[in-house]
């Protein structure tokens, strides 16, 4: 099980608007910087959903994947600070201007975190071809066929699903092929295909294939204390994937996370230290 990664809302950074008060008065967009069918997808839309329930405001999703959030991440950069265009983006957000020579965008100076939405483990999956049963099983096949092996990663270079297999390479000292895919919908349509053998991905999208048979999570050593883990599901090949621990709609239950009329007004390393304090919770 690794834990690699959250998702937060924020929003392009300017003064809020002085009638925050009567925010919003028109219709509000979220940016989704992942593909349709995913998991940040699919939280994007509960949460506009329930936005719009409480607003009364219509709240639309916009998917703008490519370039492992680049291309969304650039879009509410350029786009008015007032509130009424939010990007839902991954820890790529901060990652990528590492990564990248040229991002687009700077995350520090351009945007204002709002709310940590969700955060996960990742669990190892492969397909059913592929005949390994453990992580211990993994690196001896990646060991006796050094760069052979391709796993997928939803999102591109630099995506949690991407980096969490580059420190287990490293660690284990093996050499595996990365394939990168825009998000998770088309690696795992991939996966399940056998175009690629396996994947670390968010347990959201592939427990009900791993129940069904369609894939099979992976073992570790110690598995024993993953049986004892609330949440844990296991398939009915007796494998014992990872567990998430998304908190639903909400910062993490954390006070210091910013209400969105307060965000702007904070200076921005108590801005983001309040979404890095949630996504370590």
């Amino acid at each position: 099980m690794w834990r690699f990664g959250w998702a937060a809302i924020a929003m392009c950074l300017s003064a809020f608007p002085a009638a925050a008060q009567t925010y919003p008065s028109k219709t509000v967009r979220i940016i989704v910087s992942y593909p349709p069918g995913g998991p940040t997808d699919l939280v994007g839309r509960t949460f506009a959903n329930k936005l719009q329930e409480m607003w009364g405001q219509p709240v639309v999703v916009e998917n703008r994947p490519g370039a492992n959030g680049n291309i969304a991440a650039q879009a509410v950069a350029k786009s008015p600070g007032d509130g009424y265009t939010l990007l839902l983006h991954s820890s790529s957000l901060v990652i990528n201007p590492i990564l990248y020579k040229a991002p687009g965008y700077e995350p520090f100076a351009q945007f204002t975190p709002v709310s940590l939405l969700f955060d996960y483990k990742l669990v190892v999956v492969v397909t059913p071809s592929f005949a390994v049963n453990s992580l211990a099983e993994l690196v001896a096949a990646a060991k006796a066929r050094p760069g052979e092996i391709t796993y997928a990663s939803a999102g591109g270079v630099g995506a949690p699903t991407h980096l969490s297999v580059e420190m287990f390479k490293q660690i284990a000292g093996i050499d595996m092929i990365h394939i990168p895919y825009q998000g998770g919908s088309p690696a795992v349509n991939d996966l399940l295909g056998g175009h690629v053998q396996l994947m670390f991905n968010n347990p959201t999208q592939s427990l009900p294939y791993i129940k069904v048979g369609k894939l099979r999570g992976l073992r570790r050593r110690g598995a024993a204390a993953w049986r004892r883990r609330r949440t844990c599901r296991r398939s009915p090949s007796s494998a014992i994937p990872a567990t998430t621990s998304a908190r639903g709609l909400r910062c993490g239950g954390r006070p210091a996370c910013p209400p969105m009329s307060s965000a702007a007004s904070a200076p921005a390393s108590a801005r983001w230290r309040s979404v890095r304090t949630c996504a370590s919770c």
